[in-house]
């Protein structure tokens, strides 16, 4: 992956929302999730040992943040079938 990669990742997360509230040139960027008090550091420096670790970080953080959206689309979606108000 590289630099212009991991800009493109900032970028589309950025457009879906999270907001940019740290980085360090050259080296990651910190954003928060716009529903929830966690973040997630994007890395930029692939000379960093941890790069790849990180990285993979990065995208298990976001699966799991699909399937919470999904777990609570089903809750929701059963909700209404069911006729519960949430």
């Amino acid at each position: 992956m590289t630099a212009s990669e991991s800009q493109k990742i900032v970028d589309a997360l950025v457009a879906a929302g999270w907001q940019k509230v740290g980085h360090r040139t050259g080296v990651y960027v910190r954003l928060a999730h716009p529903h929830d008090d966690g973040s997630l550091i994007v890395p930029f420096d692939q000379t960093a040992p941890e790069y790849r670790q990180m990285m993979d970080a990065v995208a298990a953080r976001l699966v799991w943040y699909q399937e919470l959206g999904d777990a609570a689309r089903h809750a929701l979606n059963t909700m209404h079938r069911e006729g519960v108000a949430p």
